[in-house]
């Protein structure tokens, strides 16, 4: 037998052995090679946000629906000095009961973490803790998809960050109660909910909604991006609240069935920086017994209408409603009315460096008595379908400060009529004065091009 015949290796033939073994090698790679990982960078960011060392985490089995036994594992070694995280990898979970998150847990997820109800529940997940990351989707049996216990809550409990929530039956995230105070919801997206998007009730407070998405939420007209129903917030910043049904952010003070507690209507510190367009009713919806103090650098685009203060609700509620500190917004392309107030008691206090263009109907609206003052600078009140300022049935308008501009209003730039009082000093307009059925326009130091009209005991007085 020749020296070529003995070069075997496992059935391989007539090959010399070291090239037999470089084949070998070569089908190996692939099966040595470490396989590719879904992302944990949901994770990576709550251990760092959290401070939980590695063996602090719990990792939940892919596709089990037992979650809450691992939560129930986590909450029996979490302190408030060391908290523990439940995460679940990227997969499917389908719970047939709510999962209830105690006070130092995190449950964690991933954008591709989905978890549902596999039969209907009060709420899909209910907090004590904190969501961090995560895809919920109530699948419209989950009457919410994420719940506040009634806490008030402190050391990083009480939070949701960057989960995604969709297809609750009535609100995406909701918090309700006396007890319920100081949660925060940063960089969610909330959309499909039966009604509202996020809804603070009874009582509660929200401290921060911040960085989120609330859009397409609600239907025929019910179904608010941000609702408020006798309850505050604190910050309302950087948010897109977009084609909801109802309102962009709305209060209620009306009479609620059940409801038990002294607090009559709604306080809200601050909306800032947000943008709200396309929703259905209303932009932002002040009603009586309740306050809005910052309303600063936010963009409002074809809304039904933007901003309303309003004394008196269709179900009788009356008292005063006030918003100050109206600043650096842009006002754009509302079907109705882009900023009202209407009726004694409602009070709207505008700053510098707003924008009130291209409304449908017109610009800004005093009526029953409601009031507006301008008392900031370099405010532009342009191309309205309708008047630039339309003031009647008592309402009154004060305009004081300098470099205000009332121009190109297609009716007119000033429209007063019924008892309605307006007083203008410094401004430039350009357009027609309209005063009739005893309305009183004052002019000081403006300067002015175009028509003025008056009848039936409406007056004109220029100084």
């Amino acid at each position: 037998m020749t020296q070529l015949a003995h070069r075997k290796c496992r059935g391989i033939r007539c090959i010399p052995a070291v090239l037999a073994l470089g084949l070998m090698a070569l089908m190996l790679i692939p099966l040595l090679a470490p396989p590719a990982y879904a992302t944990t960078a949901n994770l990576n960011d709550a251990k760092a946000k959290y401070s939980v060392t590695d063996d602090r985490v719990i990792t939940v089995t892919a596709g089990t629906s037992r979650v809450q036994h691992y939560i129930d594992e986590a909450a029996s070694n979490a302190t408030a000095q060391k908290k523990c995280i439940v995460y679940l990898p990227e997969g499917t979970y389908a719970v047939s009961s709510k999962l209830v998150v105690p006070a130092n847990v995190v449950l964690v997820g991933e954008t591709e973490s989905k978890v549902f109800p596999s039969e209907a529940v009060d709420a899909l997940v209910e907090l004590n803790g904190s969501v961090y990351g995560g895809y919920f989707d109530g699948k419209k049996i989950a009457k919410t998809v994420l719940k506040f216990r009634e806490n008030s809550f402190s050391n990083n409990n009480g939070r949701i960050d960057k989960s995604i929530v969709t297809n609750a039956y009535n609100y995406g995230i909701a918090g309700k109660g006396q007890g319920c105070q100081n949660f925060v919801v940063s960089g969610v997206k909330v959309t499909k909910s039966g009604k509202s998007g996020i809804s603070v009730m009874d009582a509660a407070y929200v401290k921060t909604i911040e960085n989120s998405q609330f859009c397409n939420n609600g239907a025929n007209k019910e179904g608010a991006g941000i609702n408020l129903s006798h309850a505050d917030a604190g910050a309302i910043k950087n948010c897109n609240i977009n084609y909801n049904a109802d309102k962009a952010v709305s209060t209620n003070s009306d009479p609620v069935s059940g409801y038990k507690y002294d607090h009559p209507g709604c306080t809200i510190t601050t909306i800032t920086g947000c943008t709200m367009k396309g929703n259905g009713v209303n932009g932002v919806y002040i009603k009586p017994n309740c306050k809005l103090y910052h309303f600063t650098k936010n963009k409002m685009y074809g809304n039904n209408d933007c901003l309303s203060a309003v004394a008196k609700t269709p179900a009788g509620t009356v008292g005063k409603s006030i918003i100050k500190d109206v600043s650096g917004n842009t006002f754009k392309g509302s079907k109705n009315i882009q900023i009202k107030a209407a009726g004694k008691g409602a009070a709207i206090y505008m700053g510098s460096n707003n924008k009130v263009i291209y409304g449908k109907k017109g610009g800004i609206e005093a009526e029953n008595r409601g009031k507006v003052i301008i008392r900031g600078s370099k405010n532009l009140i342009k191309y309205q379908k309708g008047a630039g300022l339309n003031v009647r049935g008592g309402g009154y308008v004060l305009l004081t400060g300098t470099g205000d501009v009332i121009s190109d209003n297609k009716h007119s730039s000033v429209y007063c009529t019924t008892k309605g009082k307006v007083v203008i000093k410094k401004a430039r307009i350009k357009g027609r004065i309209y005063c009739v059925t005893k309305g009183s326009v004052y002019l000081y130091s403006v300067k002015r091009s175009g028509k003025i009209a008056t009848g039936s005991g409406g007056t004109v007085t220029k100084k």
